[in-house]
Parts: C-alpha cells; structure tokens; sequence
C-alpha cells in the first residue's frame, strides 16, 4: 500500500539523512561554543546553520512523508490547496488598505501630512512659552582679587541681578496667543486647500474610471455586434466593408481605453501623493454624478484669506506694541558688594542701576 511504501522509503533515508546533517552540525559546533577572538561574529552564523540543519532533518523525515501521503490523495489536495489560495487573498487584501470615499482619504491626509503635524508641533512650542514669561535672567557673581588699596591682598565680590523680566507678562502673554492664533488659523487654511487639490484630483481620477466603464461598455457591444455582421456577410446582405468598419470601431475603441487607464493611473497617483496615500492603497470608484452647485453670498469677511490677514496683521500690531514697551521700560539691576581692605571684611553694601532708554530710533524704525 502506499502507506507502507512511504514507511519504507522513510526508514531507508534515515540513516543518510542523519550522517549527513550529523556531520555538519557536529562540524560547526566548535565555532557555536567558541569565546575566542571573533566569536561575536562565529557565534551567530554557526547557532544559524546548526538550527537550519535540526529543523531540515525534521521536515525530511517526518513532515514530507506526512504532506506527500495528504496531497497524494487528490481531493485532499485540491482542498488544501484552495484553503492556502483563499488564506494568502485574504492576508494580501487585509494588508492592503481600502478607501470607499472622498471623506475617507481626506481624514487619512488630515492625519499624515507634515506640515499638519508640523503645525500641531508649533502651537504645542509656542503654548510652552507661556511658561518662560517672568523667567529670572541669569544671576551675576563676580569676584576680584588683588592689592586694591594696601600691600595686602584683598578681595571684592559682587552679585547683580537684573529685574526686567518683572515687567510686560501682559503684552508678551498677548503676543504668544495671538501667535498661536496665527498658527491655527493657518493650519486650517492649509486643510482647506488640501481639500480643494484632493477633490480635485479624486473627482478627475473618478471622471476617468467612469469613462472607462462607458468605453468598456460601448466595446462590448461592438464585439457583439461583430459576429452578427460576420452572419450578414456570409448570407450575402452586406460587404466586408462592413466587417473592417465594424473591427476598426473596436480597435479604437480598444486604444482609447487604454489611454483612458493611463490617464487614470497617473490621476491616481497625484491622488496618493496629495493625500499621502501607501503604495498598495485601493481606492474604490463611486457611480459618477454631476455635481449641482449654487452662487452663496459668502459677504466680506466670510473669506479664510481675509481672517489670516486681520490676524496676521493684529498679531504684528500686539509685536510692535511689546516692543514699544519694552523700550520704554528702563533697565533695572540690583546688587550686592562685599570687600576686603587690609584683610578686613567690614566694607559692604547695595547697588541699584538703571539703565534710562534714550535713543528710539530703531523702534520708530520697526514701525515704519
């Protein structure tokens, strides 16, 4: 039977097959076990080679005798077959992502693009710096050692600190959330015309598919129409004038569909770069329809453009403004002084500076 031939034939290969991955295991052994120079490197290859012989000897002996009794048995086989066939569509499709709307590939963009990211990393940035308004300048500590009113050496310390960062939280908190503000805003300009090029290039990629479908169409009913010509001519009701008339309408047609799939491969790759769609990414026609639109009065201020710029210009306004009072303010500095006059520690006191802006120029400059 064929179960004891395969039993045969198994134990007949046991021998050889052993020796044979015995031998070349046992060979590279030295090198698995070695801790000399270059082991790193040996170590890996040979526990590599070891294992691939283990797992070989394994399917030759025990599994391949196994899948050739199965697969022997062709119902069985044809079975099994079918199963891998509809296990590797389904991994392959499940891999593959799907988009069955305009909708679905905008969200998907709204999530990848850069500069969106880029523009959510900015406002997080800008919102942080709310938290470095009133932050303390660096205190200043200096130290001076020498003979500075006898033989003696002597010692004079300072430390300073300057109190500006007391003044203008107000105008520079202001400045920082109009800034987000500026931020926001664009970023939801730029979804709009992100939306507008997507829509754009998915109705024109749709458009396409449509016209193939209506060229398909239109060609399946000249190659039906083909034989029937071919009846006519051989019952003498027509020519062959006829039939290569008929024949040159379906090369044509052939040749436009085939520009038509050119036209919409490369309207369907636009469509992924703009929308920054993965290579294996499958985009699902929808029945093309006209579009109905209708003339809205949007007003004035209606236009996204319009709000940039009020806020773009307000936020330079709020800038110009802070500036304007930070050159105002004048320059404040405390300290403290200790000193030492023929080793004697007794001399110290306060300073306080103020440093009085006189020159304005390059604010009126800025304004200008």
């Amino acid at each position: 039977s064929l179960q004891d031939l395969i039993s045969t034939a198994s134990l007949s290969r046991l021998r050889p097959v052993l020796m044979t991955a015995l031998v070349a295991a046992f060979g590279f052994l030295p090198m698995a076990l070695s801790t000399g120079n270059g082991a790193e490197v040996q170590q890996p290859l040979a526990t590599v080679v070891i294992g691939g012989l283990i797992s070989s000897t394994l399917l030759t002996l025990l599994i391949l005798p196994a899948l050739y009794y199965l697969f022997y048995k062709r119902q069985f086989a044809a079975k099994t077959l079918l199963s891998l066939l509809l296990l590797v569509t389904t991994i392959f499709n499940g891999q593959a992502q799907s988009f069955d709307s305009f909708d679905a590939i905008y969200n998907h963009a709204l999530q990848q693009h850069p500069f969106l990211k880029n523009q959510d990393l900015a406002v997080e940035t800008k919102t942080l710096d709310k938290n470095k308004i009133g932050q303390w300048s660096p205190l200043s500590v200096d130290y001076q050692g020498g003979q500075i009113n006898a033989t003696d050496f002597d010692h004079f310390f300072t430390i300073n600190q300057n109190l500006n960062h007391l003044f203008g939280k107000k105008e520079k908190t202001e400045a920082i959330k109009k800034e987000v503000a500026v931020l926001n805003f664009d970023k939801i300009l730029f979804a709009n015309e992100l939306k507008f090029s997507i829509r754009k290039a998915y109705d024109k990629w749709n458009y396409k598919e449509a016209q193939i479908q209506l060229a398909d169409s239109i060609l399946q009913l000249f190659e039906q129409l083909l034989p029937i010509a071919e009846l006519r001519f051989e019952a003498g009701e027509t020519s062959r004038l006829e039939i290569a008339l008929l024949q040159n309408q379906i090369n044509q047609h052939q040749q436009h569909i085939l520009l038509l799939q050119q036209e919409a491969k490369a309207a369907n790759y636009v469509l992924q770069e703009l929308a920054y769609l993965p290579s294996d990414a499958v985009i699902k026609p929808v029945p093309f329809q006209e579009m109905q639109v209708e003339m809205v009065d949007l007003g004035e201020n209606s236009s996204l453009y319009v709000q940039a710029f009020q806020l773009k210009q307000d936020l330079l306004n709020q800038q110009l403004q802070q500036l304007e009072q930070q050159a105002k303010l004048p320059d404040i500095n405390v300290g403290y002084f200790a000193q030492s006059l023929e080793k004697d520690f007794a001399f110290q006191g306060l300073s306080i500076g103020v440093g009085i802006p006189l020159d304005r120029r390059s604010i009126k400059t800025q304004r200008r």
